[in-house]
């Protein structure tokens, strides 16, 4: 499945269904902007949710706080798309309602369901 903010700026390509203990990738992608730093953060029944394997690119920082896990890149020169794959592995079944915002601005909310 995949998801955009209203305002075309970033996107998500997600797996809608998984299963338990099984790995899966989230693709991340922000779109052409004027930015020096790119600050992700996702929130939601994420962190709660999820436990996070490798991330590609690195992100310069990354951290949690208030529920929501941040994944900051600096120092980003280019006009083209840049995009994330973050690799998770759910801890918990049931129907996960996320959200994914970058630098403040309005937030994708999806959801994704895990079987046992």
């Amino acid at each position: 499945a995949e998801k955009t903010t209203a305002q075309r700026n970033l996107t998500v390509a997600y797996d809608r269904f998984g299963r338990l203990q099984t790995e899966f990738r989230l693709k991340i992608t922000a779109h052409p902007r004027v930015a020096d730093k790119y600050i992700f953060s996702l929130g939601g029944d994420f962190t709660s949710s999820f436990e996070p394997g490798s991330i590609w690119p690195r992100p310069d920082r990354m951290y949690s706080q208030n529920d929501r896990l941040f994944l900051v890149y600096n120092d980003l020169k280019s006009m083209h798309n840049f995009s994330i794959w973050l690799y998770v592995t759910p801890t918990r079944p049931g129907k996960l309602n996320h959200s994914l915002q970058l630098n403040g601005e309005p937030e994708i909310r999806f959801w994704q369901f895990i079987y046992p």
